[in-house]
């Protein structure tokens, strides 16, 4: 089939690989109804021997040469090909097509007389993850003598340079173009623009926003002007802003094509209450066709109001199903714990996810909270599209805006601020099941409270007591993978075993130790923020900072000479001293790494470079500045800490002696127990090393099976699937691989996940604070102020980080820990003193600020700046980078 027309084309009849994106919405949006101009869409078929003909030319082979050999200079190889292409002309066979389709259109009159828009419609066009916006040619006002010209341009604009680079971007085939082109009745409007079913600004699926101009939308479309804005409430279908846009220009349609007038009407509004209730039911309508949020182009001529485009939004974010209220329901608010507590600001991979969509419900029977799991109506915790999330609704039932904002702003102070502005009755959940939880948490008091008690008591004892706890673990987890029970049982009961040993061992600990750092800063009121902080510098036990002091220790048995290939000097010429420490090192953290809670992420002992490259960086700095190696900063650090703890001892009992007592009490909880609040981290990451070598060795039985193409493909497979792919030979393993990667791959185009987000899916923000030029104002972390130059880090392997730099990241987990050694200060866009990168800084004693939106963004590599730790300022020292990495 060479074209389709709409209306008049079933949609199940057009394909999409034939018609392209916007020619599908198009010929969908007339099939069901909606006000689509009438046209035609000439196929990926009807170009067939266009692209033939372009293949054989010298032009065709220079743009492969140029696009396979990366040299510079495929601007111009696109410009000579796409010039080649617009000389294209119509063959007997096309122009017999072309007639045919425009005598089918439904005109009053002759086609020859009427005008159109042209506008190229590509299959990779305006799918989900893909929109192309405004890559592709459109062009307006075409009279019949010129649409084959117009026609040739809009085929021409898929082998445009901008075209080009957003598929090898985005995975497409450039070698092999796919163009169609749409052919529709030009509407004469007096007024258009663009709409979109939900806010683009704040992810609100409860508001649409429109912009308009004076006559034909590509004024709009093209960024031309500044147009109106209209923002209206989709459920009580009321206008909440509109602004004035200048309107510089507008184009309108002439006998002759188009024209531009300046200025015109620029002080009036181009619409109406009427106009825009109109535009707001019409938006509305095409979402419930689509079934998504959707961008369309409208346009408004002698008072009918028409659809000129739709096609889904493609930069959303997206929330799962039983996460979502409907419209006009009462909302929940949601935290994502993978970002706040856990620094990881990509999604985790489908196998990830699965894992951890057993820890609900383990934490849930342990706390005896019954239905309140992943997956139920109002569970507490829900895991949803490779993220962790909290229903924030919940606990505002529980303990109100105050006490959770005061818990919760230890953990991202940032969205402290925000959850504190927000109306808590807008969120608050209403759920008399509610009442019960407390009631089921008072049965877990007495296994619990006895537990606190004794380490206020009986600290070091308590300490021992853990140990023998985390011993136990690691002998019964060994146990349990060595038993090769089924894969869901397994991982049941490990993670069952781990939340027992976090909830009933390692936390009775870390509140106890909260709770005396709190008492102690109360009780030394009045001390400068920066002294009371240096009371949890290098607490021993830690065992984060113990895997950068061991990593240290094993640098210092590298030759003065550092080895250029550390891997073959590692097998011949390392001595046994060495290999004995670096392979301790590996079976003591080398299950660790960058995203370690997700359980596909590589770990140390897959790709030991990151390590390799600064244990020599360490062994370099420790013969260059000893005083400032890892072993002499915690020993620094350490005697600050003791140091700090005299003195203010000694002032508090100035002025009550039994004050005094009760401080020294506190720091010897402190002092014991106080390090051991990664230890939870550290054992649950091994437990998922455990499953990981198990998911692996199913993965290598299976590749050698024939049934999956690589051993990692098990990471894009759920529990379920790969336990049923494992019992069921008939199980298509590679086909259920290739759908879960397709869910995945629509949310690569998801450039940051919010900390916050509602059952709507709007985005809370707060707005920026007031700061001095050149100042950007966070949250102080960790005390201190430093100078530097920044180095942006979106993964920790991205690029070397030197010493003395400043770290510019979204946030961190424990996979970060080693870039602490060289790091003079620290930027995170989240986080909290809670959150590892937080606790990290203060246990190095580094200037930290946090809760600073698009951070990573702010300042070019090398940029020097001053991070004010104490007040939680950053300020640009030099206004342009002295260097550039």
């Amino acid at each position: 089939m060479d074209f389709y027309l709409f209306p008049g084309t079933i949609l199940k009849t057009a394909e999409l690989s034939q018609v392209g994106g916007k020619g599908y919405s198009l010929i969908a949006g007339s099939a069901t109804g909606l006000p689509v101009p009438p046209g035609f869409v000439l196929t990926v078929s009807f170009f067939s021997s266009w692209l033939e003909e372009l293949k054989k030319s010298d032009e065709w082979k220079q743009f492969l040469d140029s696009a396979n050999a990366n040299n510079g200079d495929l601007d111009k190889k696109c410009a000579k090909l796409k010039k080649l292409a617009n000389k294209l002309k119509l063959n007997v066979t096309q122009k017999e097509t072309l007639d045919k389709a425009l005598s089918q259109i439904p005109f009053e009159g002759s086609y020859r007389g009427k005008q159109f828009a042209v506008r190229s419609s590509s299959p990779e066009e305006d799918l989900e993850g893909s929109s192309f916006a405004g890559g592709y040619e459109t062009i307006l006002g075409v009279k019949y003598t010129s649409i084959e010209d117009a026609i040739a341009r809009a085929f021409a604009s898929c082998l445009d340079l901008r075209i080009v680079v957003y598929k090898r971007q985005h995975g497409f085939d450039i070698t092999d173009p796919k163009i169609a082109v749409v052919v529709q009745e030009q509407i004469a409007s007096e007024v258009s623009g663009v709409g979109f079913s939900m806010n683009p600004i704040n992810n609100n699926l409860d508001e649409a926003v429109f912009n308009a101009n004076w006559g034909l939308g590509e004024s709009v479309v093209a960024g031309l002007v500044t147009p109106d804005y209209y923002r209206v409430n989709k459920v009580s279908m009321s206008i909440l802003e509109k602004t004035l846009g200048s309107k510089e220009s507008s184009i309108w349609l002439t006998d002759s094509g188009t024209e531009t007038k300046d200025n015109h009407r620029k002080s009036e509004f181009t619409l109406d209450n009427r106009h825009v209730g109109k535009l707001a039911l019409l938006v509305k309508q095409v979402e419930r066709i689509y079934k998504k949020p959707i961008d369309i182009e409208w346009a408004f001529a002698n008072d009918k109001l028409y659809l000129l485009q739709a096609r889904p939004i493609t930069t959303f974010i997206p929330l799962p199903p039983d996460m979502m209220t409907g419209p006009g329901e009462r909302k929940r608010l949601y935290l994502d714990l993978t970002i706040a507590a856990q620094g990881m600001p990509k999604p985790m991979s489908t196998m990830g996810a699965s894992v951890l969509s057993y820890v609900p419900s383990a934490v849930s029977n342990i706390l005896h909270l019954g239905r309140f799991k992943n997956g139920s109506k109002g569970a507490i915790v829900s895991l949803g599209h490779g993220r962790i999330y909290v229903n924030v609704s919940i606990l505002l039932a529980l303990a109100g805006k105050k006490k959770f904002v005061d818990l919760f702003s230890n953990m991202d102070p940032l969205a402290g601020k925000i959850i504190n502005e927000l109306d808590e009755d807008i969120y608050k959940d209403h759920n008399p099941l509610l009442g019960f939880i407390p009631v089921r948490l008072a049965t877990v008091a007495p296994l619990v409270a006895p537990r606190i008690v004794r380490a206020r008591l009986q600290p070091q004892k308590s300490l021992m007591d853990l140990k023998v706890a985390l011993e136990r673990f690691e002998f019964d987890a060994q146990k349990l993978a060595d038993s090769n029970k089924p894969l869901p049982e397994f991982t049941k009961r490990l993670l069952k075993m781990v939340a027992e040993l976090i909830f009933m061992h390692c936390v009775p600990l870390v509140v106890t130790s909260r709770i005396a750092l709190t008492r102690m800063k109360e009780l030394a009121k009045g001390q400068p923020k920066e002294v009371l902080d240096r009371l949890e510098l290098a607490l021993p036990g830690n065992v984060t900072t113990e895997m950068s002091l061991d990593l240290y220790k094993v640098s210092q048995l590298l030759p003065e000479e550092t080895p250029g290939d550390f891997n073959a000097w590692l097998a011949n010429g390392a001595s046994p001293e060495f290999k004995k420490a670096w392979w301790a090192f590996l079976e003591n953290y080398g299950f660790r790494g960058p995203a370690e809670v997700d359980i596909a992420a590589p770990r140390y002992y897959d790709d030991a470079q990151m390590l390799i490259d600064l244990m020599i960086s360490m062994r370099k700095q420790s013969i260059q500045n000893p005083e400032q190696s890892q072993v002499a900063r915690f020993a620094e650090n350490e005697l600050k800490r003791r140091e700090t703890f005299l003195q203010l001892s000694e002032e508090v009992g100035r002025k009550n002696w039994f004050a005094k007592q009760e401080f020294k009490s506190l720091y010897k909880i402190v002092e014991s127990i106080g390090g051991i609040r990664e230890t939870h981290k550290y054992y649950l990451i091994y437990a998922l090393h455990l499953l990981r070598l198990r998911l692996r060795r199913e993965g290598e039985d299976l590749v050698d099976m024939g049934r999956l193409r690589a051993v990692d493909d098990v990471f894009d497979l759920t529990v379920a699937e790969l336990d049923r792919g494992i019992k069921e030979k008939t199980v298509d393993l590679k086909v259920l691989v290739e759908a879960n990667r397709k869910e995945r791959k629509k949310l690569e185009s998801v450039t940051e996940f919010p900390v916050l987000i509602d059952s709507r899916g709007f985005i809370p923000r707060l707005p920026a604070p007031p700061v001095g030029a050149g100042e950007v104002a966070g949250i102080p972390i960790s005390s201190g102020v430093v100078r530097g130059r920044v180095k942006t880090l979106r993964t920790p392997d991205e690029k070397p980080f030197e010493k003395g730099e400043i770290l510019v990241a979204r946030a961190t987990d424990p996979g970060w820990t080693p870039l602490f050694v060289n790091a003079a200060g620290v930027i995170l866009e989240v986080g909290g003193v809670l959150q590892h990168g937080a606790l990290v800084a203060r246990e190095y004693g580094l200037p930290c600020v946090a809760g600073i939106p698009g951070a990573t963004q702010a300042w070019e590599d090398g940029t020097l700046v001053e991070v004010d730790g104490t007040l939680g300022i950053v300020r640009r020292v030099e206004p342009v980078p002295a260097k550039a990495q």
